[in-house]
């Protein structure tokens, strides 16, 4: 008995050690929401793995990033759980694949821009896609049909 507990376990754990690199192309595309205050936000993904990200405050001021994306797709432990990084498990609806971003800020428009990190800032965060969206920092953006 001790033995299979323990074999089980091991078989979950060695399973989030396969890394599954993400393919651009199956999400290129645009993804944009807008809030009932005029914020705006619009993500387009481009299929050499680079991102524009375009958002209007409430202010109506524009900020603008250029990013480069470099995905691992969350590794899928049983059923709806997932373990997208070394730390945290994540309970995750059917149709939602999670993934790992670490983005590479290439520019930053206008360059002393609040909303977004510096030129040739690294930063990593947690993504999710559905087939018709993207979650982006707790929001969902709706893919914009082509």
């Amino acid at each position: 008995m001790g033995v299979t507990v323990f074999l089980a376990i091991m078989l979950l754990h060695s399973r989030s050690c396969i890394m599954h690199v993400w393919d651009p192309v199956a999400y290129a595309g645009t993804y944009e929401v807008t809030g009932d205050d005029g914020r705006h936000l619009e993500i387009t993904i481009r299929e050499s793995s680079e991102v524009s990200i375009y958002y209007v405050d409430a202010a109506g001021e524009t900020h603008q990033s250029e990013q480069r994306w470099w995905c691992l797709k969350a590794t899928r432990i049983l059923g709806p759980v997932y373990k997208p990084d070394r730390h945290f498990y994540r309970w995750v609806a059917v149709d939602v694949e999670p993934y790992m971003v670490t983005a590479t800020h290439l520019s930053v428009m206008p360059t002393d821009s609040q909303v977004f990190p510096p030129t040739d800032a690294e930063t990593e965060g947690l993504i999710y896609f559905r087939p018709d969206a993207l979650k982006f920092k707790g929001m969902w953006l709706d893919r914009v049909p082509e």
